[in-house]
């Protein structure tokens, strides 16, 4: 995943800003995890008929939901052998429980795998009803995180206006040797008042040491 976020901030064709996420089935899971680990950035999650929502693993995606701040939906199949309903119900009961915001809807009639044409599952008006929805959240939760950043930049500040468009400031790693500080000032304070900095053998010998001195 975080490869694939380097890859959408290089690439100039994205957008800065908020970003939403969507998963189907094995990849479900994945979009909750990402809205959970990346709250600031993700402004809205969909799992399509995930799987494995609720597990007894410290990272299961109910867990990582908790730390979402952006808008979560979770379709669900009514039969569905990989998602089967008692999870369904048991991820709303974490929801309501933690305060998550988001829905969590169940598709009447329809089998896991109702959203792709090529499956014998796809149900026609189920999918479209999902992708209206997630299409709307998203959208909502996209305008809601864009009017929070035009407010913050509106906000007046004492010190240096802040951009929140701008990328952030990557800290320096390490830093120089004092001696090897000390060094380049006075090179740099001898320079300025005439001399020339002139290199010696990498490894001392006698002439250097002595016959040349007079020693």
């Amino acid at each position: 995943v975080e490869a694939l976020l380097a890859f959408v901030d290089a690439d100039p064709a994205a957008k800065s800003g908020p970003m939403g996420v969507v998963g189907y089935c094995m990849s479900g899971p994945t979009a909750l995890q990402v809205a959970g680990r990346w709250p600031d950035r993700v402004a809205a999650a969909a799992s399509i008929y995930g799987v494995s929502l609720v597990t007894d693993n410290p990272e299961s995606p109910h867990l990582a939901a908790r730390k979402a701040k952006g808008e979560l939906y979770v379709a669900a199949a009514e039969t569905d052998r990989w998602a089967p309903l008692e999870m369904i119900e048991r991820l709303k009961a974490h929801f309501k429980a933690d305060g998550i915001k988001g829905e969590i809807e169940i598709y009447p009639g329809v089998e896991h795998g109702f959203g792709f044409p090529q499956r014998a599952a796809y149900d026609k008006p189920a999918a479209g009803k999902r992708f209206n929805e997630v299409k709307t959240a998203i959208e909502a939760s996209f305008a809601a995180a864009q009017q929070r950043l035009a407010s913050a930049a509106a906000e007046p500040s004492s010190t240096t206006p802040f951009d929140p468009t701008l990328p952030g400031k990557r800290p320096r790693i390490g830093h120089l040797h004092p001696l090897t500080q000390t060094i380049d000032e006075l090179e740099d304070i001898m320079g300025r008042l005439g001399f020339t900095v002139a290199s010696g053998p990498e490894i001392e010998d006698e002439w250097h040491n002595f016959d040349a001195l007079n020693i």
